[in-house]
């Protein structure tokens, strides 16, 4: 099996991921549903040789110790683009999984994101969080807010990633990236060294951990911008999910600091259009003297009532998913699909019909 002919392909149709794995036919990901490629099933062997062809040279040296762990690695295919690649283990067999970075960042605009994210990505300090689950845009969406950054600031941007994925441009902004394993030892230790290198904007990967959460709320309250990524389904969960992940002695000390350093939290998901591509849905959560209240209180149900309010371009995910559906972007069904509280789009539905009945 030719693979830089399978990757041509994939990325000639639009694919967002392509998956090997031995025994069975490749797949790839396109609009969000995996598809079947014909062909042979993928070699055992031949797909070893090529995981260690693309593989970092003392990843490739010891590839079994790689598979088992569920090693990840960004690599550049020259003619096909920049994929970030992870290798995994099935049944004893190799398995492959390139997922495609986009050769240009895109912008705010071009990823349909809401003009409030144009005054969210100039905050001067304080956290910004961007959540959804996996295959959301969450990295596109980051990538192009740290981009927006470069464009029209003067500063320093660290960036702690595994791996690193977007390559940035040189812009206004000094951006130094950094790649777990490669040049830090982790994240915590990434966001540590990033303030001693005189840093203005921190940008994290996954927080995953309590080392992570003490990390970025230091570098918040010393005055950094940062930026983070969850995998919470929505702005008010990821903010639970950061209380909860401290010890309980450690949890009102630290709904005190985010209540006062959160900037934003974006949750997202893709949502499949009527043209077969798909489209961010956004929840906007800005922070503020009523959001920190509820933080405190951990009043999480009033928080979330708070986003319907539309307040500086706050909006719950489902009012983006009925908007998606009026300007006839997505189905009905589609926007029930996405919902986090379906019966919500299900009541918004009901209304929009009957005002269009008459």
């Amino acid at each position: 099996m030719n693979f830089e002919e399978l990757i041509k392909f994939a990325v000639e149709q639009g694919a967002s991921d392509i998956h090997l794995q031995s025994g069975s036919p490749p797949q790839v990901r396109i609009a969000g549903l995996i598809r079947n490629v014909a062909g042979a099933d993928v070699d055992a062997d031949a797909l070893r040789q090529f995981a260690a062809s693309l593989a970092p040279p003392a990843m490739a040296e010891d590839l079994d110790a790689a598979l088992v762990r569920g090693a990840r690695f960004s690599r550049n295919v020259e003619g096909l683009g920049r994929f970030r690649c992870s290798l995994y283990r099935q049944r004893g067999q190799p398995g492959l999984v390139l997922h495609q970075i986009p050769s240009r960042i895109p912008t705010f605009a071009e990823l349909n994101l809401p003009p409030v994210l144009q005054e969210i990505a100039q905050a001067r300090r304080g956290i910004t969080i961007v959540t959804g689950p996996s295959n959301s845009g969450k990295s596109s969406t980051l990538a192009a807010i740290v981009d927006q950054i470069s464009e029209t600031s003067y500063a320093k941007v660290v960036t702690i990633e595994d791996p690193i994925e977007a390559i940035y441009p040189r812009k206004k902004a000094l951006v130094t990236q950094q790649e777990i394993g490669a040049d830090v030892g982790s994240i915590s230790q990434g966001i540590e060294q990033a303030m001693a290198q005189d840093a203005d904007v921190i940008v994290a990967g996954e927080v995953r951990d309590v080392a992570t959460v003490r990390a970025l709320l230091h570098a918040a309250e010393t005055g950094h911008q940062v930026l983070a990524t969850m995998s919470n389904p929505t702005a008010v969960l990821a903010l639970e999910r950061l209380i909860s992940l401290m010890p309980v002695e450690e949890k009102r000390l630290v709904a005190a600091q985010l209540a006062e350093v959160v900037v934003a939290v974006l949750a997202q998901k893709l949502a499949a259009t009527k043209d077969g591509k798909r489209r961010a849905a956004v929840e906007v959560l800005r922070g503020g003297q009523y959001a920190a209240r509820c933080i405190l209180e951990s009043r999480w149900a009033d928080l979330t009532s708070y986003l319907g309010s539309r307040q500086s371009g706050m909006q719950q995910l489902e009012q983006h998913l009925l908007e998606l559906y009026q300007a006839g972007v997505i189905s009905g069904t589609e926007a029930m699909k996405q919902a986090t509280n379906p019966e919500v789009v299900a009541e918004g539905l009901r209304v929009m019909k009957r005002a269009a009945a008459g």
